[in-house]
């Protein structure tokens, strides 16, 4: 781990667990409007949705519960 911005931010190994770490200052949040023509695109890791081994990129256009979703994970 090198860097003065690094050594700033206090910064430490754990912090940077696949040796990398983004940092972004300004939050900001955005609030998006979602109709039934909305495209939702997302990478299924684990197969939940595609049955796949591999992880693989989905589109769908009907709403589902991710938060459901998330707790099957």
């Amino acid at each position: 781990m090198r860097g003065n911005r690094v050594k700033a931010l206090n910064l430490t190994e754990g912090d940077m667990p696949d040796g990398y770490y983004i940092y972004n200052p300004e939050q900001e949040m955005t609030t998006w409007k979602l109709d039934s023509q909305t495209v939702y695109n997302f990478i299924d890791w684990n197969g939940i949705y595609t049955g796949s081994d591999y992880p693989k990129e989905c589109s769908f256009i009907f709403c589902i519960n991710f938060s459901e979703a998330l707790e099957n994970t």
